[in-house]
């Protein structure tokens, strides 16, 4: 089986490609299409594999700005495959093309583009845990393996069920939500705050105001605001925000994002969502409450475990 390749012109090979995802997710259709958003900003081209006319095996290679050891990332996205097998000979392939074309670029993934869009698989634990968790077949990670790719970073769900922990709460600080037509009105400042928290982040790209408001208004369209702080200081300044949902699949409550000002790094304000992010639980009256897709780094990650949460599930992202 041959590599079949395509641009986001080839209309009849983009359906061909889409099919795969709806085949393998058809228990989740929204899952599936999502897994079907190309970022077209950073979109190189598009390939597959073919069994009897039939798609098994795909992925797309992304370009990007970032750069390391003085060479530039690509990366491969929205990789998919039936079995072990054909998933090996999909990327055997796909990595003869990549170094043949880019001799001294770095290959990472799976990313769809950069770290705004989905990015990692889920390793080990492959359950579904939350709405927006990845799921993908167990063995996608013995491909990405077998065909020389190592860890090149390690993300974690952490669940934690305990939510009357006495936290230290700096004073000078206020708590406020927002109506939705109010969160639009802060959206400029969501932004910057946004991109001042996660600079430091691996592989993190920064935007335009325009692309970010476009994600966070669609986002706003299915969020409830009741559900995502803002922290004021004395000045009135926003210096952090959280976001977080209640799931339509079981008794639980995810935190999505903290974020606050880099300037207010040590001031406590991560600690201020922390513990806003408990109350909601107790509010809510959940069992459980997860703290999504933190890296192995992440200072995150060492306050959920103050706070008891344990490792349920384990993401990776690969580099070659």
């Amino acid at each position: 089986m041959s590599l079949v390749h395509f641009n986001l012109s080839d209309m009849d090979m983009l359906v061909q490609f889409y099919s795969l995802s709806r085949l393998l997710y058809s228990h989740d259709i929204n899952y599936a299409e999502q897994t079907n958003s190309l970022d077209t900003k950073s979109f190189l081209s598009g390939y597959f594999t073919l069994d009897n006319g039939l798609v098994n095996a795909r992925g797309v290679l992304y370009r990007s700005e970032l750069m390391q050891d003085g060479n530039f990332i690509f990366f491969i996205g929205h990789f998919e495959a039936k079995t072990l097998t054909i998933g090996i000979d999909f990327l055997e392939q796909f990595k003869t093309m990549f170094q043949s074309q880019y001799k001294d670029a770095i290959l990472m993934g799976p990313m769809n583009g950069s770290t705004w869009n989905n990015y990692r698989l889920a390793s080990g634990n492959v359950e579904y845990l939350f709405q927006n968790d990845i799921v993908n077949p167990v063995f996608y990670s013995a491909v990405f393996e077998k065909v020389g790719f190592r860890i090149q970073s390690i993300y974690y769900t952490q669940m934690q069920t305990s939510f009357d922990i006495d936290l230290e709460i700096p004073e000078g600080y206020k708590i406020a939500y927002k109506l939705k037509e109010e969160w639009v009105e802060l959206l400029p400042e969501i932004c910057e705050i946004t991109m001042e928290a996660f600079a430091l982040a691996p592989l993190f790209t920064r935007i335009e105001f325009s692309e970010f408001n476009e994600k966070y208004l669609r986002m706003l369209a299915v969020l409830d605001t009741a559900l995502m702080p803002l922290v004021y200081n004395e000045l009135n300044d926003l210096v952090g925000y959280g976001v977080a949902y209640l799931s339509a699949l079981d008794n639980s409550m995810t935190a999505k994002t903290i974020a606050r000002k880099r300037s207010m790094r040590y001031a406590g304000v991560g600690r201020i969502l922390s513990n806003e992010m408990m109350q909601l639980a107790k509010q809510y009256a959940v069992d459980k409450l997860y703290h999504a897709f933190m890296h192995q780094q992440n200072h995150s990650k060492v306050l959920s475990q103050k706070y008891g949460a344990q490792n349920v599930k384990q993401y990776l992202l690969y580099q070659l």
